[in-house]
């Protein structure tokens, strides 16, 4: 039987739990997938694109299905490629929550 001196055991087994969190996450970065945030309607523009609050930074983005939005209405924004942050639209007004 093996024995643990120095908890040395225990020692492997964080390390090689922290490789493979690691490993894992650097997989997750890599692979193409959808995602949401959410943002605030700050202004609408002309061509059905509103300027939208987004992790403090204002950004121009379109609404899915010309749907309208009033000024301050919190929205889903929808980003269809991690990869690449500037492929995104307003999926929706986000619901209140009902208590």
């Amino acid at each position: 039987m093996i024995q643990n001196k120095g908890n040395i055991l225990n020692k492997m087994k964080l390390e090689i739990l922290k490789s493979i969190n690691s490993l894992v996450n650097s997989k997750i970065k890599k692979i193409n997938y959808c995602h949401i945030l959410y943002g605030q309607i700050q202004q609408y523009n002309r061509d059905n694109s509103y300027n939208t609050l987004i992790n403090g930074q204002v950004q121009v983005i379109h609404a899915m299905n010309d749907d309208k939005y009033q000024i301050g209405d919190t929205v889903i924004v929808l980003v269809l490629d991690n990869t690449n942050y500037s492929n995104k639209m307003i999926l929706c007004k986000r619901p209140a929550n009902i208590i």
